[in-house]
Formats: structure tokens, sequence, C-alpha cells
């Protein structure tokens, strides 16, 4: 059955949204075998990243030096040496503490499933794509890798023994996540911070061993008293997070120590794709026509409002992007493989998204 979608865009003043979500949860990343992780040494020393869903995660490799390893089937691996960023993995191991087993997170699995992903070094980031650079954030879940938890907990590799002999030496490992977004010169604003212990005994005697719920939702649009502050009042337009940095901060901060417990374990991180709507603000009307679709899809516009029309297929890269010269355009999806994508409608600080189907 074919559809009319109608596509309503507004210009800013009190939001409401209506959500769908996107879960980055790397199920559908490809591993090779059981107890393996995501290597690709292709440009070493440079970002080898991936995405999944509407997220890039940067990785970066370092043929220099390799490690030496033994696969599920006891094969002998060498691979070369992760340096920093992430890496996706299904490695089940909560018993070793040595290098080797630096991407197998602590609760021995992923979020409900097989895969999740592992954070080396004091410093990450990782970047929202295609529609996911402009929505709200939603959650995500957290957890500790078995190198950093058993470093921490026995004192191993270079770190000291969080809590000490007596268990109440003030230690902690706490993970500080900062979103950040455009100001209307297209630089770098910080929209809000959130933070989580994965180890405290500053305050209790614990370590986490279990996925972690971390609510995101205030990484969204800045649209409260607090936030309208730092926005000049003639840009009103909203704003979303299109980054997130992902800062390890630890009372045991020997260079040393930082190197033996800067991991730390991600799943399920979850963008709300929404159409925005106005109260009380007259809009106008796109028509998003058929869907499915096969070898064009027509869409209708009120009037001049859009400027560019984008195409991102479902792990976020974009497709084409054609810009706005006449009320009634069309896209040519013959070209298209088969599946699910995301039209986005861009205008003068406003934009909107539309899912369709090619068939």
């Amino acid at each position: 059955m074919r559809r009319i979608t109608l596509l309503i865009l507004f210009f800013v003043a009190t939001v409401t949204r209506l959500s769908a979500q996107t879960v980055s949860d790397f199920e559908s990343q490809f591993l090779p075998t059981a107890d393996t992780f995501y290597v690709d040494a292709s440009y070493p020393g440079m970002d080898n990243g991936f995405y999944d869903g509407f997220i890039y995660y940067p990785c970066v490799y370092d043929t220099t030096w390799q490690i030496e390893t033994v696969n599920s089937v006891q094969d002998t691996v060498v691979i070369p040496q992760w340096n920093s960023g992430f890496v996706y993995s299904n490695v089940r191991n909560i018993i070793a503490d040595t290098i080797t087993n630096q991407a197998a997170a602590i609760t021995d699995s992923g979020y409900l499933s097989n895969t999740y992903a592992v954070a080396k070094g004091n410093q990450t980031y990782v970047r929202l794509v295609g529609p996911g650079s402009d929505v709200p954030l939603r959650s995500m879940m957290i957890t500790n890798s078995t190198y950093a938890y058993l470093n921490m907990r026995d004192g191993k590799n270079g770190s000291k023994k969080f809590g000490g002999t007596t268990g109440t030496d003030p230690d902690y490992l706490k993970l500080e996540i900062a979103g950040y977004g455009p100001d209307k010169n297209g630089n770098a604003l910080l929209i809000d911070t959130t933070s989580i212990y994965l180890a405290n005994f500053s305050s209790s005697q614990h370590f986490v061993v279990d996925w972690q719920y971390v609510d995101l939702s205030a990484m969204g649009v800045l649209y409260s008293d607090t936030a309208l502050k730092l926005i000049d009042s003639a840009d009103l337009m909203k704003r979303h997070v299109d980054s997130l940095t992902f800062t390890l901060v630890s009372s045991d901060n020997s260079v040393n120590a930082m190197a033996a417990h800067s991991y730390f374990c991600i799943d399920n991180l979850t963008t709300n794709e929404s159409l925005n709507s106005v109260k009380n603000v007259t809009g106008y009307v796109a028509k998003v026509y058929p869907n499915p679709a096969t070898n064009v899809l027509y869409i209708s516009l009120k009037d001049n409002a859009v400027q560019q029309l984008v195409v991102f297929d479902m792990a976020g890269h974009m497709v084409t992007s054609t810009p706005v010269n006449s009320t009634e355009m069309q896209i040519n999806t013959s070209g298209y493989s088969p599946g699910t994508y995301i039209l986005k409608l861009l205008g003068a600080g406003n934009s909107a998204t539309v899912r369709f189907v090619k068939q």
C-alpha cells in the first residue's frame, strides 16, 4: 500500500515532539567469530572508526607493535595495538587481567545482547551523524571493562588497589559526559553534562559490575531559561547535541594507573528522531509520496521555506543532497538499494525528518 506523508514544519515557539528512536546497540556489526572484537589498522595512527545507528565511533590502531592472543578456537592471533577510541566486541571474559583482555565487559555480555562497545583512553568522543545530528539524545548504558575493573580491584598493571588494604581509601573512577552542539556561528557550545562513577570508595565502597542507565534527555533542545542565556536572543533556533565527549577522572591518576583503568563499556546509545511541532504558530505542509517508493520520490512544498533535501540511509550515511529550486521536487530513487531511508528537509533554522521505504 502506497501512502502520501504530510510533513508539517513550523517556525520556533513552544516545542513539542513526536519521537521515534534509533538505538546504537552494535548488533548489526560483523564479527567473524565469538570472543573477538573490531580490528582495523588500514591507516595506522589515524582514525579507522565505524558507524552504528546514527553515531560515529572513532578508533585508532598502531602497527608499530602488536599483541599476540589466542582466539576462541585456540589459534594464536597477532593483532595491532589498539591505541584509543572505540571497538565493538563480543568478548566474554571476566577473569583475565592482562592487556590481551582489554576488549571485554565485566558483565560478560552486552546489555540484553551479545555485542557492545569498549572505549579506551582518558578522553574519547562520539559524533552524531545524519538525522542523529539534529535530534535529542535519550539514554545509554554504561559499565566497567573487565581489564579496568580487575586492575582497580586487585591493584594490577600499574593501578593501586582501590580502597586500599582496609577498603577505606577514598578512591574513585568517574566518567564525565559532556554534550556539545553548534552555536549560531558554528562553534562548539556546551549543552549539558552528566557523570557516573565506575568505582567509588569516597562515599561508598563499590565498583560498577552491571549495566547502568545514564539519562541523556537533558542534552536536547536549549529552551530552558538558563540555557537561553547562552543564545543570542535573535537566534532562537533549536539546538541539539552533535557530539559527546567522555572523560575519565580518577583519584589514582599517575600515567601508569590511568593506562590500567582508562576503559569503559557502552551499549544502547539511543537518539530520538523527532518531528518538531509548535503550538499556535502557522506552519506549512510538505507532501511526500509515494511511500514505499520505487523509482521516484515526490516532495510537494507549500512555499519556499525548505532550502535543502537530504537523504540518509539507516547507518547515518548521506545518500544524496538536493537544493530546493521549486515547490515541486523529485528525488530519483532508482539506484537506491531496497530498505528504509530518512528524508531530512532543511530550512532557515528549521528542519524535520520523515522515513520512507524504497522497494
